[in-house]
């Protein structure tokens, strides 16, 4: 499974030039994409913690790969990582980078 993820500070985030690739993909996912800001009206943020299965999502693992660093959002430097079909995983952020992880139990 690929998953797509922000691999430096700032937080995840795609461009308009990814986030029109969607649209004309006619993808199902653009229905899930945060509105972009006033003060950042091209950078689409995709909130892991409200949307985590669109991050392996096959069309926006394919936008990310045919635009490569064109389809990087503000302060993103998007990055796709493999890991095994299944695994339940999650997502860490510190500061905005992030990190793939194997979800597993916890108690305190």
């Amino acid at each position: 499974m690929e998953v797509v993820v922000n691999s430096c500070y700032g937080g995840f985030s795609i461009s308009r030039q990814a986030y029109d690739a969607l649209v004309e993909m006619n993808s199902e996912i653009v229905e899930y994409l945060s509105k972009p800001s006033k003060q950042y009206d091209w950078s689409h943020i995709i909130d892991y913690d409200k949307n985590r299965e669109l991050r392996s999502h096959p069309d926006l693992v394919l936008v990310v790969k045919k635009l490569g660093k064109e389809a990087n959002g503000q302060h993103a430097k998007l990055k796709i990582i493999t890991i095994p079909d299944d695994i339940i995983y999650t997502i860490v952020d510190y500061d905005g980078m992030e990190s793939v992880h194997e979800l597993h139990r916890s108690w305190y």
